[in-house]
């Protein structure tokens, strides 16, 4: 009986302790929480624009044959430059960069309209051409196998050891006939 007194008292003096202790919550309604709040959407909404972009998927296609050609880890990347320039700042940029090993290369600049919510440009950076074309120079002689000219045949001679042997003529030219020119044209 007697612990159960105690217990009730103690009971007692806990309560209404326990409801001093309690705080409102506060509220952190500020200008500048609600301005982080909307740039963190911002970045956000540019970043899924990026990666839903048709340059972003189709620079993505071309990792596999990267990595064959230059063994080396290949990523496509979207990059968005953070400038602090606080409200006034009416657009972001971003680029679509390329990494292989170490390198990398911004294949193209990116323009965010903070009003609209939309990117508004995509332009392909000159460093993205000048890779293009290097690229390109590289498979031009790789296109063109050695083949035999149009036209020649092929004849078999028999060695003395008999064996056939092969040998390419040149072809034969033929005299081709130009179409004449009229004046009414």
């Amino acid at each position: 009986m007697k612990n159960a007194i105690i217990l009730l008292a103690i009971l007692c003096f806990i309560c209404p302790a326990l409801s001093f202790a309690q705080v409102p919550p506060v509220k952190h309604a500020s200008a500048e929480v609600k301005e982080k709040q909307k740039e963190k959407s911002d970045y956000k909404e540019f970043r899924k624009q990026i990666s839903a972009l048709k340059e972003f998927s189709d620079e993505k296609k071309k990792i596999p044959k990267l990595q064959k050609e230059n063994k080396e880890v290949v990523k496509v990347i979207a990059n968005i430059d953070s400038v602090d320039g606080g409200d006034d700042v009416k657009t972001f940029a971003g680029f679509i960069t390329q990494q292989i090993g170490d390198n990398s290369v911004n294949l193209y600049e990116l323009t965010f309209d903070r009003a609209t919510r939309k990117i508004t440009t995509v332009k392909k950076t000159a460093e993205a051409i000048e890779a293009e074309t290097a690229e390109k120079e590289k498979e031009k002689p790789e296109a063109k196998p050695a083949t035999a000219k149009k036209g020649s045949t092929v004849k078999k001679k028999k060695d003395e050891d008999g064996d056939d042997e092969e040998e390419a003529d040149e072809p034969e030219e033929k005299p081709t006939k130009k179409p004449a020119k009229e004046d009414g044209e």
